[in-house]
């Protein structure tokens, strides 16, 4: 009894300390952390696309290494506020921006996984990269980081282009 009296003492006790905390707010360079984000997979498309003119091309891939078959995470990629792509294993996709500085967001459906900022300049190509990890028992990631255009192209003409569907 007294155990059950313990137990309820520090929940009693414990919760108005949690119903205090504050949900993390996401940073701006995410969209918003609700919004669904579905990707179709097209592992025909290998093509490096240049910059429209005028403007910067930034290219993001998912490097997942093939870690945890049985569970294939998926990625939201934000730029300034707005999702602009989704990933899922071994896929990539590449999106056209102003020139200016640029911010970078790469979220899973249970929090942020990196951050970026980069200035980009008309009539350039930059080639971000997140890699996924495994212990065996937890999945980690790295990223995003700047990926040298070899590497990139050796891996878009492996991986999968994305196309977006966002649905709030």
């Amino acid at each position: 009894m007294k155990v059950l009296n313990a137990f309820v003492a520090i929940f009693l006790f414990s919760s108005p300390l949690i119903s205090q905390q504050q949900a993390v707010k996401a940073p701006a360079s995410c969209g918003e952390m609700h919004a669904k984000v579905l990707v179709d997979l097209d592992a025909t498309q290998h093509r490096i696309l240049p910059p429209e003119t005028g403007k910067a091309r930034i290219f993001f891939l998912f490097d997942y290494g093939g870690a945890l078959a049985w569970s294939y995470p998926f990625l939201k990629v934000g730029i300034d506020g707005q999702w602009v792509g989704g990933l899922a294993k071994n896929s990539w996709f590449s999106k056209s921006v102003e020139p200016g500085e640029q911010h970078l967001c790469v979220a899973t459906k249970d929090g942020v996984v990196g951050l970026a900022h980069l200035t980009v300049e008309g009539g350039k190509t930059y080639y971000y990269r997140v890699r996924a990890f495994t212990n065996g028992v937890y999945l980690f990631y790295t990223g995003p980081d700047r990926v040298d255009s070899d590497e990139a192209a050796f891996q878009i003409g492996q991986f999968s282009l994305t196309t977006i569907h966002v649905k709030r």
